[in-house]
């Protein structure tokens, strides 16, 4: 008789999708000029980062105190 190699075990209910932030956050929706667009995909693409990522590390520098 062919036994598993191997069991999986499940214990609770799975929590799917990104991990909570451990600060609150909320959605910023604006309209820019699709240059200016082009250019943060741009950037984003050279540091292999979203444009999210880009626009919260540029948003979080220009807006922590010095």
């Amino acid at each position: 008789m062919n036994e598993p190699k191997f069991q999986c075990f499940v214990i609770g209910p799975r929590r799917r999708g990104r991990p909570m932030s451990a600060e609150p956050s909320s959605r910023v929706t604006t309209w820019i000029p699709a240059k200016y667009h082009d250019a943060l995909i741009r950037v984003a693409n050279e540091k292999d980062i979203s444009v999210s990522a880009l626009v919260n590390q540029v948003l979080t520098k220009a807006l922590t105190p010095k």
